[in-house]
């Protein structure tokens, strides 16, 4: 089936030596982008967000937890119910108004309840 094959896609890409790729399945496609590339995922329902370095943003039909999955060996880190974040494009951190900016001049929220472990991941880069 096509997931079978999209992830045999993915795993192969992540496996090539400096691939760091990912496969992002459209209607009539499937885009591979650079995973250093990507500032955040937004979770929208069932549907994923994808922001890019160079303003470009993809909607993919898969869930924030499954993309959790797939970019947490890359250090990628979940920061709030809805918000997955790559750190290196992590500008500041609001301790007190519980957000991140990123690059772009983009702020998203972290979870209270998630807010000691993101200051901890992020203070050991």
């Amino acid at each position: 089936d096509q997931r079978q094959q999209l992830g045999l896609l993915q795993n192969y890409l992540h496996e090539k030596s400096g691939a760091q790729q990912i496969a992002l399945p459209q209607s009539n496609s499937i885009e591979l982008v650079q995973i250093r590339d990507i500032i955040y995922c937004k979770s929208e329902n069932n549907y994923t967000w994808f922001f890019f370095t160079d303003e470009s943003k993809i909607l993919v039909c898969k869930t924030l937890k499954e993309y959790e999955r797939l970019l947490d060996p890359f250090g990628f880190l979940r920061i709030h119910q809805s918000y997955l974040v790559n750190p290196r494009h992590v500008i500041s951190i609001d301790v007190r108004g519980a957000t991140i900016k990123l690059v772009g001049k983009r702020i998203v929220p972290i979870a209270q309840a998630r807010k000691s472990r993101v200051l901890k991941a992020l203070r050991s880069l």
